[in-house]
């Protein structure tokens, strides 16, 4: 079961994402996936995320945090995760 498509605009970055409930073939039970479609100038990221229902407390900030922080055309500092001066 598919839930709806949400949106989120910032500067130079638009989001799309959207959680799906599936029967995990290999488990026999409901799992949760969420897929982010993010556009920048010239590219394009596709992030999927799954885990078990019961676990969606645990998840789920990491997943508000990486809609959060994602950046698109931006160089960073690999050390220290700050944007180049």
């Amino acid at each position: 079961v598919a839930g709806p498509v949400k949106q989120v605009l910032r500067s130079g970055v638009e989001i799309v994402w959207r959680e799906t409930r599936y029967l995990d073939p290999g488990e026999q039970r409901e799992a949760c996936s969420r897929t982010c479609l993010a556009r920048g100038v010239g590219r394009f990221v596709l992030v999927t995320m799954s885990f078990w229902p019961e676990e969606t407390a645990r998840w789920i900030p990491v997943w508000n945090e990486l809609l959060r922080s994602l950046r698109m055309g931006e160089y960073v500092e690999p050390t220290t995760g700050r944007p180049a001066r």
